[in-house]
């Protein structure tokens, strides 16, 4: 008899989520509300990363790290599929990230 190995490796377990084949990294307000809105149209089957290390102009990474607390809190951010990428912990701001984000 032939068993089919999700049948044995899962048995009696809860199965695992469905995980997305495909993250878009976002760097700007633009980019991550054209990027939630492809997303909503393809019925949330690809996860948004909206980039903080990367995406804020020099100066102004305050700002742009409560424009994508907004879009997390957002009704854009409908499938709640949105993930923030911050600085390393070893960087100044890694820290200032977190902490903004956690009481956003």
């Amino acid at each position: 008899m032939t068993i089919h190995p999700s049948e044995v490796l899962i048995a009696g377990e809860t199965a695992l989520p469905v995980l997305s084949p495909c993250e878009h990294f976002a760097g700007s307000e633009k980019l991550i509300v054209r990027a939630l809105q492809i997303q909503h149209r393809m019925h949330g089957h690809f996860d948004v990363t909206a980039d903080c290390e990367d995406g804020a102009a020099a100066g102004s990474e305050r700002a742009h790290l409560a424009m994508i607390v907004e879009q997390l809190n957002g009704a854009q951010n409908r499938y709640d599929r949105l993930g923030v990428r911050i600085h390393g912990h070893h960087h100044p701001r890694g820290r200032q990230d977190l902490d903004m984000l956690l009481s956003g």
